[in-house]
């Protein structure tokens, strides 16, 4: 999952997060290695584990998070977050909010199987169409919270990957946008348990 951002635009920042994860050091040992193209900009992010079995206990074979190399040209959520223009609980929300919303754009390419494996004794198989039930309810139930438009500039900025520059050519526009999104993903951030309330008041 590769994302970059497409914008300089200047946005308040708030102070950057530094990771604790355990894989942080043995990423850091790659650093040297491209990703493929001149104009990459290499970023390690923590990004939710699209592996992770939440009907299993959290251990090191099925951890929540996971640390990984972006291209941060081409995601605008993650270059935020690493200039520190969002936090790290908003920033969590906003993977999650995608990790739900591929689910569901991915509807239109499974075939209907709604048989369940069972992988070994302490875990369940989440079929993919059971996964993109629960992202559904997931992505209806934030779409109340965050309202129409708050919702679409989320899917606009998290999904599709859009940078301001691109909803608006106007720098005031832009800034607006920026603090809207901060605010959705601070409501995101309390609803998937990121962050409290009174934090953000």
């Amino acid at each position: 999952m590769t994302h970059s951002q497409k914008t300089d635009s200047t946005i308040p920042s708030s102070k950057k997060q530094q990771s604790s994860h355990p894989c942080l050091s043995s990423c850091s040992r790659c650093k040297k290695k491209s990703i493929g193209h001149l104009k990459t900009r290499e970023v390690i992010i923590e990004t939710s584990n699209p592996a992770f079995q939440p009907t299993s206990p959290i251990r090191t074979k099925n951890p929540r998070t996971t640390l990984a190399f972006i291209d941060a040209h081409s995601r605008p959520i993650a270059l935020l977050y690493k200039k520190g223009h969002i936090n790290q609980a908003q920033y969590k929300a906003a993977e999650r909010f995608y990790v739900y919303w591929r689910q569901c754009q991915g509807d239109a390419q499974m075939s209907l199987d709604l048989t369940i494996q069972k992988v070994d004794s302490d875990q369940r198989y989440t079929h993919p169409i059971e996964a993109q039930t629960n992202a559904l309810k997931q992505l209806q139930t934030v779409k109340i919270e965050l309202g129409t438009l708050g919702y679409r500039l989320v899917e606009q900025v998290v999904g599709y990957d859009q940078a301001f520059k691109e909803l608006s050519p106007s720098k005031r526009k832009q800034n607006s946008l920026a603090d809207h999104l901060r605010d959705c993903l601070d409501l995101l951030a309390v609803h998937w348990g990121y962050a409290n309330r009174t934090k953000i008041s």
